[in-house]
């Protein structure tokens, strides 16, 4: 027997906010410890996002620009910023509406699943909080001695690597990609998006609500 699945991506799809860039203010405020090419990782990340905003570059290089700003930082300290940085800042920027989507998914007896282009240590929280049934991110490189390398491990969770994951959980869950939804806000998730039988586009930018509305896609416009 065939089971359904909900696809959620994380920024701006579940949260009004991008948490890496987040991160990237909240270790600069707090002056969490932290060295020189964690600082320039964090200034490069910032231009890359601009240029991310005006279409000049890819999902893919700026997570690579935000992983490369953990060069040198111990991934267990990641981590214990990234649980005080969702309970402090994100966790008041999560859109109830998609609280609501996931929770009558549930209802339905549907898997719930987050697939975001963020490092794991920024979705685990959230992961856990909203209870989510699987839940898969960017992984960060390190060492032996637990501390980053600066390099993502294997591929950024973005653009056609989501759909590779979606393509491994269904096989693993016998999750029917077809009669499955997906929901999320860029236009870098269209293979995310096109991979399901129900997209749902999520406060969308201006290529992604072109398309949705070509495509007679649902589009859900929510607000905190």
């Amino acid at each position: 027997m065939s089971t359904t699945a909900a696809f959620y991506d994380y920024d701006k799809t579940m949260i009004s906010i991008d948490s890496s860039e987040l991160e990237c203010k909240f270790v600069m405020l707090k002056k969490i410890p932290c060295n020189i090419s964690c600082f320039c990782g964090l200034f490069q990340s910032g231009v890359l996002d601009l240029l991310v905003k005006l279409g000049w570059c890819s999902t893919k290089r700026i997570n690579e620009a935000y992983v490369s700003s953990y060069k040198g930082t111990s991934l267990a300290h990641l981590e214990i910023s990234a649980k005080d940085l969702y309970h402090s800042k994100i966790k008041h920027c999560v859109y109830p509406e998609m609280i609501e989507s996931m929770k009558r998914h549930r209802e339905k007896g549907h898997l719930v699943i987050l697939v975001s282009a963020a490092s794991e240590h920024l979705l685990k929280p959230f992961s856990e909080d909203c209870q989510a049934d699987i839940w898969e991110a960017t992984k960060i490189q390190t060492d032996d001695g637990g501390i980053c390398t600066g390099c993502v491990q294997g591929n950024v969770c973005c653009e056609q690597q989501k759909v590779e994951v979606m393509k491994r959980l269904s096989k693993q869950y016998g999750i029917d990609l077809e009669n499955s939804y997906a929901y999320s806000d860029h236009h870098s998730d269209l293979p995310f998006l096109e991979a399901v039988g129900n997209p749902v586009v999520v406060n969308p930018t201006n290529i992604l609500e072109k398309v949705a509305w070509e495509r007679k896609w649902q589009v859900k416009r929510c607000k905190q």
